[in-house]
């Protein structure tokens, strides 16, 4: 494996660590183009990590933000990750930064993955970074295991994913698409992931372990942080 693995004694030190690289990736990428893009990830473990990153010295009004995935849920949902976004990011300094939701209505998931087709083609890319978690069943974004590769793959930017759990129904960057980012960060906090990524490292890449999807791919800029 080619990643760049390093760990951190705490999960505050592993997220100050993380928001410094993301927001350094984000300053070189703008000083080769006009605009730079960044796709977050929801979750507990974010909330550590995007206050630190909106107060980083970034030129946000030249940034495209994102989700890598996204519940279907009203924006204003506890479930929402635009929510999250909007709070421990947008509000936290970073309120100029371009935000493109990649669910913003109540239409059928065929449409609502048209839309945010749409709204990212927009969007500067191929994405300079992409923050990504892992849940404890080594899911992605909202790529969970076993499901079929058409949950994987799409001819856009992004796919119709459905999660074990409520809300199930859900919108998720492809893999495709993570892959083609300049830059791919994932943390993984507490024994039980890491244990998740060791096993991803040691199996043959398969959806039945979407992390392994990511790890095996051979990426040129693939960074993991770790915490207890």
């Amino acid at each position: 494996m080619t990643a760049r693995l390093r760990r951190y004694k705490t999960l505050n030190a592993c997220a100050d660590a993380l928001a410094g690289e993301i927001a350094a990736v984000l300053t070189a990428a703008l000083k080769r183009q006009r605009r730079a893009s960044l796709a977050l990830s929801g979750g507990n473990t974010p909330r550590h990590v995007l206050p630190s990153l909106a107060a980083a010295a970034v030129d946000w009004a030249r940034i495209d933000v994102t989700l890598t995935d996204e519940r279907r849920v009203p924006p204003g949902d506890a479930a929402s990750n635009a929510r999250l976004v909007d709070e421990a990011f947008l509000s936290m300094g970073a309120e100029a930064a371009r935000f493109l939701s990649l669910w913003s209505g109540t239409e059928s998931a065929k449409a609502g993955v048209r839309a945010a087709n749409h709204r990212l083609a927009d969007a500067a890319l191929p994405l300079d970074a992409v923050y990504l978690g892992m849940g404890v069943d080594g899911h992605v974004a909202s790529l969970f295991p076993g499901a079929t590769s058409a949950r994987f793959i799409a001819a856009g930017s992004c796919v119709a994913g459905c999660a074990p759990v409520p809300p199930q129904a859900r919108i998720s960057l492809t893999l495709d698409t993570i892959l083609a980012a300049r830059t791919i960060f994932l943390q993984i906090s507490g024994a039980e992931k890491i244990a998740v990524l060791e096993r991803a490292w040691r199996v043959h890449p398969h959806p039945r372990l979407p992390v392994s999807l990511i790890v095996h791919a051979g990426h040129p800029d693939l960074r993991i942080l770790t915490s207890p």
